[in-house]
């Protein structure tokens, strides 16, 4: 980095440290409120906390569910359907019962490397499924 650079970084950096300050001697020095009052007044760092809850509670979830059934889920029953010789229904069907560990056992793999992709696929599908 330039010498100018720095200097706008430590600019940012100080200007970061006195909202923070201004921030919380706001808090401490404004009376308790009751909560129809907190509802109106938002400062930015309470939208930017409320916005993270959001993304955490509402936004994380929705991109794993379809990052799961958009990516994921037809990846493996390609494989399965390579290695075993399923149909892509019947493979994407084994993927959702091995996430969703119900595990029906009317079909199974019979290669060995459809073994292993089962294994893999749960060792890390399941988690994902949970998340």
């Amino acid at each position: 980095l330039g010498s100018g650079s720095r200097a706008r970084w430590r600019g940012r950096e100080r200007g970061m440290a006195d909202a923070r300050k201004t921030y919380t001697a706001q808090l401490a020095s404004s009376p308790a409120s009751d909560a129809s009052d907190s509802d109106t007044s938002t400062t930015g760092y309470e939208g930017i906390e409320e916005e993270r809850r959001f993304l955490g509670k509402y936004i994380r979830p929705v991109i794993g569910l379809v990052f799961l059934t958009c990516v994921y889920t037809p990846c493996f029953a390609k494989v399965f359907s390579y290695y075993e010789g399923w149909g892509p229904w019947q493979s994407y069907r084994f993927v959702i019962v091995v996430i969703s560990t119900i595990g029906y056992g009317n079909i199974s793999p019979s290669s060995d490397e459809g073994k292993v992709a089962v294994i893999v696929c749960g060792f890390t599908g399941i988690p994902l499924g949970l998340y």
